[in-house]
């Protein structure tokens, strides 16, 4: 899934820094997967020179993280479910 979603990003125009995956195979064990496991991942893979950080998948529940993850690396984080609702 994320060699696809890179290629899409990068098809579309976006610069990706650094891009990171849990190694999960099956969609319905990302949303087995804790607000704080998520907020880990996201912080030890930062990339300072990163405009910002988009956090992909629809099983995650990525939207506790957002607001402590925007704080704490001075920069926009959105994720699969902020960005339909205009969080970009």
């Amino acid at each position: 899934m994320q060699a696809a979603e890179e290629r899409f990003f990068q098809a579309n125009g976006s610069e990706l820094i650094k891009t990171e995956s849990m190694g999960i195979e099956s969609g319905i064990n990302y949303a087995k997967v804790p607000p704080g496991e998520i907020y880990k991942l996201c912080r030890e893979n930062w990339a300072e020179e990163a405009e910002g950080m988009f956090v992909s998948c629809m099983n995650f529940n990525a939207m506790p993280c957002i607001g402590p993850l925007e704080r704490d690396l001075g920069k926009p984080v959105v994720s699969s479910h902020s960005a339909p609702c205009g969080r970009f």
